[in-house]
């Protein structure tokens, strides 16, 4: 929504922008895995979930004039933080079933990870929608009437899902951090 819709930026732009989580987490993501060998994955996953948070509340930061480093690196504290969670989790996740049953749990792996990614979209959505149509008042529906602007209405439904993102992503944290990984169940 912000690159195109809003900063205008041509698909082709946004779509570079967007390639700053994956190769962050294609640099980060096996060295967090080989940490996680040596030291336990709940410490990494609950630093990654922190991480993630801390790049969602600068994406929520971001205006309509942010320079383009500012968007970069947001997308990059949040491609660092899900390349720290990632290995470390799916390492804890499938350590804790039997390995005839290793296949299944990588299926429901992947499962979740799908399901998550569409409710995370789709309530992103609703907020974003919620928020900005709240803010114009009825200026949706008539565009004489009062209301915030377009651009303010905008701005404030993507804050208010990039907030609830953080929240989930430390709520995630926090969850992370009560349970015991396969290590610790062992000793």
């Amino acid at each position: 929504f912000y690159l195109i819709q809003l900063r205008h930026f041509p698909a082709a732009h946004a779509g570079l922008f967007l390639m700053a989580v994956p190769s962050v987490m294609a640099i980060v993501a096996p060295t967090s895995g080989a940490l996680s060998d040596k030291i336990g994955t709940r410490g990494l996953c609950s630093v990654g979930l922190f991480i993630q948070g801390i790049g969602f509340i600068l994406l929520g930061l971001l205006g309509s004039t942010s320079p383009q480093s500012a968007i970069v690196a947001a997308l990059l504290v949040i491609g660092l933080g899900i390349g720290m969670f990632n290995p470390p989790n799916n390492s804890d996740l499938l350590s804790s079933v039997p390995r005839e049953r290793l296949g299944n749990a990588s299926g429901m792996m992947g499962l979740t990870r799908t399901m998550g990614m569409v409710i995370g979209v789709a309530l992103s959505s609703a907020i974003f929608t919620g928020v900005r149509n709240y803010l114009m008042g009825d200026a949706g529906a008539n565009p004489g009437s009062s209301g915030v602007g377009q651009e303010v209405a905008f701005l404030g439904g993507l804050r208010w899902a990039f907030w609830v993102a953080a929240g989930s992503s430390w709520a995630g944290m926090v969850m992370v951090w009560g349970r015991k990984n396969r290590r610790e169940m062992r000793e």
